[in-house]
């Protein structure tokens, strides 16, 4: 018994790191220098028939240091995703596409100590295909999902803010790379 438990355990653990088993998405980040970050989603917009779900982005400082962290964020820059089925295949992009949109930023993001932070990292500027199920709009990356497509999606990301000079008289500047977890895709209707 002892074994065939040790050996579920091993397969299970296994699975994980090949990305077969998709994380539940209410999962945060491993913090890093007091920081960790989590996707969410949010009902979205259907257009064209198609459903258009909001991604966010939510960061949390968790650090023991009372001066507020603060770092400079590029969407197009800070954010890259990762999109795969459950069975840990990298979901195919599509090829040309029609984008009409205006790029903001980069922000400077402040979180005081033991705060939370959540924002819309989705971007309206995709041009959407009808017959489609469902379309994950990001910034830096775009995902058309059929609507006979019957697979499980799962979101990731890394958030990567590079180390700058601290400015005299400035803020504490956070810095660091997180690897965000996998949250389940509503990307069925």
């Amino acid at each position: 018994m002892k074994r065939t438990i040790t050996a579920c355990l091993f397969f299970v653990a296994a699975l994980i790191s090949q990305g077969a088993v998709a994380a539940s998405g209410d999962e945060w980040s491993e913090p890093i220098r007091g920081l960790r970050a989590r996707l969410t989603f949010g009902e979205g917009k259907i257009v064209a028939g198609v459903r258009l779900p909001e991604v966010y982005l939510e960061l949390q400082n968790i650090s023991d240091v009372g001066t507020p962290m603060e770092f400079d964020f590029d969407e197009e820059k800070s954010l890259r995703f990762e999109l795969r089925a459950a069975d840990g295949k990298p979901a195919q992009k599509p090829g040309a596409m029609v984008v009409d949109g205006f790029v903001f930023g980069p922000f400077r993001l402040t979180l005081p100590m033991g705060s939370t932070l959540r924002f819309p990292v989705t971007w309206h500027g995709y041009g959407i295909r009808s017959g489609l199920g469902a379309a994950l709009c990001l910034h830096s990356a775009f995902w058309e999902i059929s609507s006979t497509d019957r697979n499980d999606y799962f979101l990731s990301a890394t958030l990567n803010i590079p180390q700058t000079p601290r400015e005299e008289n400035k803020t504490w500047a956070w810095y660091g790379t997180i690897k965000i977890p996998a949250a389940k895709a509503p990307t069925k209707k």
